[in-house]
């Protein structure tokens, strides 16, 4: 009698224990939107291409928990061509949570010295699909 109710209970929990497990997401794994930013930093003074300028690009949880322990947010750097240009790529989703903003800086290198020119760059871009 013991070996018949034990071996019901463990036909009736055996589905369980392949319907409740599930594959497990990577924390560190990154998935990308299949959309790239591109375009190009200038001098504001001389409108010559900005080479060498390295531009940040910071991905946001506006849904996330926001607590003590929550990781900071990815930050991405990417750097401009010959031209100026440059082309960035922006996270979807990441320690498992989606991102949704995003803050994109840019860093000019430092003027050679006794230039006399005002270093500043500016950032254009545009969205292809």
């Amino acid at each position: 009698m013991k070996n018949i109710r034990f071996l019901l209970i463990l036909l009736l929990a055996a589905p369980l224990l392949f319907v409740t497990c599930q594959k497990e997401e990577d924390y560190y794994a990154k998935t990308y939107y299949p959309v790239v930013g591109y375009g190009y930093v200038y001098n504001k003074d001389s409108l010559k291409p900005c080479v060498g300028c390295e531009i940040e690009v910071r991905a946001i949880s506006t849904k996330g928990s926001g607590g003590f322990l929550t990781p900071p947010p990815p930050i991405e750097y990417y750097k401009t061509d010959a031209n100026g240009r440059y082309e960035i790529r922006f996270i979807k989703r990441t320690h498992r949570e989606d991102r949704d903003k995003y803050f994109i800086t840019v860093e000019a290198p430092p003027p050679p010295p006794m230039c006399g020119m005002r270093q500043m760059a500016f950032l254009k871009y545009r969205w292809i699909r």
